[in-house]
């Protein structure tokens, strides 16, 4: 078990400030203790990857990643190369600056800062969202470190998480850590393998996976696959120029016709009709 230090947020205030928010490139050569806090953490990887040691279990961080620190998780950043980095942005802040947040909003959520569960929240943004969660961050920056300008930037973060449709997820850390190195593929392998691939990562059986994913998402593993890629192509049509051809067979499906009904059934509408009506108009 890791030694650790515990970082106290009064260290880095000043004493009429109430949270404390950077935008950070970590590497190699930055010295980050494994620590714990006394304080709510909350940060999102813009750029880069590395591992990191939360509660003693290694995961890879990739671009999109959000992370909702609690003061009883421990957690350090390990790179294997000196090319490793991270662009972060990080918000601290206390614990009961928020409880009226959670009274008000979120009474009964075991969600964001008050997860129960062995490892915090950790949610993956679409770039769109990314990008949109990031330019609000830097808005505040600047500005005066109260009360009232940490509720509008927690709300706003709220607000987009709640927007992208994201729900408390109970299913064991196993497989919430092998749908996100599904979705981490830089390559596209695992999506051009589809349920193959899924089932290489979690490496368990197929009647264990398909039981556990029934029992926490209430589908088979087949139709959780097939959402997996679904949210994919919605990201890609939205933010690249691939034709709609292009997207259904890198993402495994071998059938347009097929990928086309899939799509409109998760999403109400075609791929086409999705890529205009999110359209960059410039």
């Amino acid at each position: 078990m890791k030694d650790e230090t515990v970082f106290r947020l009064e260290a880095y205030l000043d004493s009429e400030e109430c949270f404390h928010l950077s935008k950070n490139r970590i590497s190699k050569k930055t010295k980050i203790e494994y620590h714990a806090h006394n304080y709510f953490e909350l940060f999102w990887v813009v750029e880069g990857t590395c591992i990191h040691f939360l509660n003693e279990q290694p995961v890879k961080l990739n671009p999109g990643d959000v992370v909702f620190m609690r003061p009883r998780d421990t957690h350090s950043f390990e790179f294997e190369s000196v090319q490793e980095y991270l662009l972060i942005y990080n918000l601290a802040f206390f614990a009961k600056d928020i409880d009226w947040l959670k009274q008000r909003y979120f009474p009964d959520t075991k969600r964001f800062f008050w997860s129960t569960g062995r490892h915090p929240a950790m949610h993956r943004l679409s770039k769109m969202h990314l990008k949109k969660l990031s330019n609000t961050a830097d808005r505040f920056l600047e500005a005066p470190r109260t009360l009232f300008f940490l509720d509008r930037l927690l709300l706003g973060v709220f607000e987009l998480l709640h927007f992208t449709n994201l729900t408390e997820d109970t299913a064991p850390y196993w497989l919430q850590y092998a749908i996100k190195l599904f979705n981490s593929e830089a390559s596209g392998n695992h999506y051009r393998e589809g349920t193959v691939g899924f089932l290489k990562i979690c490496e368990r059986s197929n009647a264990h996976v398909n039981r556990t994913i029934r029992k926490h998402y209430g589908v088979n593993l087949t139709q959780f696959v097939n959402r997996l890629r679904l949210s994919r192509a919605k990201d890609m049509l939205a933010t690249t120029n691939k034709s709609v051809k292009e997207i259904s067979y890198e993402l495994g499906f071998n059938d347009v016709n097929y990928f086309h009904k899939l799509f409109k059934a998760s999403y109400g509408m075609p791929p086409n009709v999705f890529r205009k009506k999110n359209a960059i108009v410039f």
